[in-house]
């Protein structure tokens, strides 16, 4: 997460919502590479439900953004 901090400060890119998807697809990168094979402890399965939240979360940052993309006549709110 430093690291993505780190290169978005440099590019000049820094958003909460860029350090979220990285940091997001950086746990999931982790979680994938250290999956155990023959057997899967307790605290695996609390995982998945970290990277269910975090999903959900992606999903509504990505409505939030495609709802300010589009016109006000689409949406009469």
């Amino acid at each position: 997460m430093l690291a993505i901090i780190i290169v978005l400060t440099a590019v000049s890119l820094f958003s909460y919502e860029l350090f979220f998807v990285g940091s997001l697809l950086g746990l999931l990168l982790i979680v994938e590479l250290t999956a155990p094979v023959t057997v899967r402890p307790r605290w695996r399965r609390r995982l998945t439900l970290v990277v269910l939240g975090g999903f959900v979360a992606f999903i509504l940052a990505v409505g939030h953004r495609f709802v300010e993309v589009l016109p006000p006549e689409v949406i009469p709110w």
